[in-house]
């Protein structure tokens, strides 16, 4: 569980570091092809890290961690998309196919595949204590 602010705030660090590297293998597989735009996910990742960075600043710790996984989570999407043209509809549908994908993706490290299941425990643990 993560009940530390001290958690958290490496929670969100990693998300920050995962989103980074990820947006680089996104735009690439955009580049290639893609049936499902992930542009939309893109946006929503980006804007769900922001808030994320400005609630943990504010003190809002709860709300960080629910923003963070979000931010996690629409990234998988976006990439979902652009790789194979699926758009999983289920909280645990893009981490099953994130995790395929990424089987076949040397740029995505066995720690990224973990930050998506992890981040969404700092989101229940945000929304049910």
């Amino acid at each position: 569980m993560f009940h530390q602010t001290d958690d958290l705030i490496k929670g969100i660090g990693f998300v920050s570091i995962y989103f980074a590297n990820l947006e680089d293998t996104l735009d690439e597989l955009v580049r290639r092809r893609s049936s499902n735009d992930p542009a939309p996910h893109i946006t929503k990742a980006r804007d769900s890290l922001r808030f994320a960075r400005y609630a943990l600043a504010g003190n809002y710790i709860e709300q960080a961690g629910c923003s963070a996984y979000m931010a996690a989570y629409h990234a998988a999407k976006a990439l979902i998309a652009a790789r194979s043209g699926k758009s999983p509809k289920t909280h645990s549908g893009p981490r099953s196919e994130f995790a395929r994908i990424a089987r076949e993706e040397p740029r995505i490290s066995r720690e990224q595949v973990a930050l998506l299941g992890w981040s969404y425990e700092l989101k229940n643990v945000a929304d049910y204590g």
